[in-house]
């Protein structure tokens, strides 16, 4: 059994698609399918169940998983430890930000890690939530900042950061320019225009205050 194999196999359990893991893993998937079928014969049985579009893992499949990701941990902290010992230690935290979120939600937390461990180095992307979620999925990704509503798989968790206010811009002249904050009861009888990237924050605020809101795109 070679560990090339069985990452390929770990990262056929993440995408359940051949095309899509051979890319990750940047082999042809021709080589890839045959690496997965040698580490079938080694097993004795078929780890992958595949009919027409389905994609699933097989008992065997399930329960050599946990085994095999365990392998591959080991062979990462190894190599960690080897490299740190050779003085050639370096480490990087992959970070995304999802729509609305800039890197200024977190510059306090960041320039604390970059103080503390100033051999890391920290690296942004920001994009869609789904985007940010598959590369989570793929490992591509350590971690993201998502707004609440963002609904996620049963693979990642979740934890509360911190919490944003929201901003209601109005025209001079109007009434509520008077009031100190707005409330959802306030604007229940106003158009209001939200941005491309505003959908799930707009479907939130109705769904908790209760209104129907008169929510436009603008």
């Amino acid at each position: 059994m070679e560990l090339s194999q069985v990452r390929y196999f770990i990262a056929l359990c993440k995408t359940l698609n051949f095309t899509r893991a051979a890319e990750c893993c940047n082999v042809t998937q021709p080589a890839f399918t045959r690496a997965i079928q040698k580490l079938e014969m080694e097993f004795g049985g078929a780890l992958i169940f595949r009919e027409r579009n389905l994609t699933q893992l097989t008992e065997l499949g399930r329960g050599v998983r946990p085994h095999l990701e365990a392998m591959i941990e080991a062979a990462e902290a190894a190599t960690a430890l080897a490299n740190a010992k050779m003085g050639r230690a370096g480490s990087s935290l992959k970070i995304g930000l999802g729509p609305g979120i800039g890197a200024a939600s977190i510059a306090s937390a960041v320039r604390e890690v970059t103080t503390k461990l100033p051999d890391v180095t920290i690296h942004f992307e920001e994009s869609g939530a789904a985007t940010l979620i598959e590369a989570m999925l793929m490992d591509m990704l350590d971690c993201a900042l998502l707004p609440e509503f963002v609904e996620l798989p049963e693979r990642l968790n979740r934890w509360p950061l911190y919490t944003d206010r929201a901003l209601a811009v109005l025209p001079p002249d109007h009434d509520l320019n008077q009031k100190n904050s707005v409330t959802a009861e306030d604007v229940v009888d106003e158009p209001i225009l939200m941005g491309e990237n505003c959908g799930g924050f707009a479907k939130q605020l109705a769904e908790t205050t209760g209104f129907a809101l008169q929510l436009q795109r603008c």
